[in-house]
């Protein structure tokens, strides 16, 4: 009797087929979540629903997206760090036909992406080098306790906070919702 392909093998192309994939993304349990590559243009989101011209794609101060062969744009939300953008990985794009690995997430048909990585033509760079870059531009070591909670030590964060309070409101509201709700 012959064996065209030895239990070893299928095991092994078994392997192969489970762990091979173009997208290597990993879901993280959010709301109407889709594992998905997404391909398209960085673009500055403002300019393109304004109509204004733009050769920096914000300079970092504007919500970045994908604009997908079809017209289609799509906001890209978020990196692959906590409480972290997309802006940083997807600037030095800017203009250019990118593929992201990641996926899809949104709320009442509101569509939105979560990078986890950048693919290139030459290289794919992991969505990790937000925290880094901001540690550099703020003065602290990318590889210290600053950089690990970096929304703590943020200085735009804490204006915020100091100007406006926690949530937002003021400071007296923020006093009477934890007087209120203190355990």
């Amino acid at each position: 009797m012959s064996n065209q392909f030895p239990p070893i093998r299928l095991f092994a192309l078994g392997l192969v087929l489970m762990t091979s994939s173009a997208n290597a993304a990993t879901s993280w349990n959010l709301t109407d979540e889709e594992i998905a590559p997404l391909t398209g243009t960085v673009v500055d989101m403002r300019a393109e629903i304004t109509g204004e011209t733009t050769q920096t794609c914000g300079a970092g101060k504007h919500q970045l997206g994908i604009k997908t062969a079809e017209g289609k744009l799509i906001p890209v939300i978020k990196n692959a760090q906590p409480f972290f953008g997309a802006s940083v990985e997807l600037l030095p794009h800017c203009g250019k036909v990118v593929t992201l690995d990641g996926l899809y997430t949104g709320h009442s048909g509101y569509r939105v992406y979560v990078v986890q990585a950048v693919q290139t033509e030459s290289a794919t760079i992991k969505a990790t080098t937000g925290v880094a870059q901001w540690a550099v531009n703020n003065g602290f070591d990318p590889a210290g306790k600053e950089a690990r909670t970096w929304y703590r030590h943020d200085p735009r964060i804490k204006a915020a906070i100091a100007k406006d309070g926690v949530f937002g409101i003021g400071h007296e509201a923020d006093e009477a919702w934890l007087k209120e709700n203190a355990e």
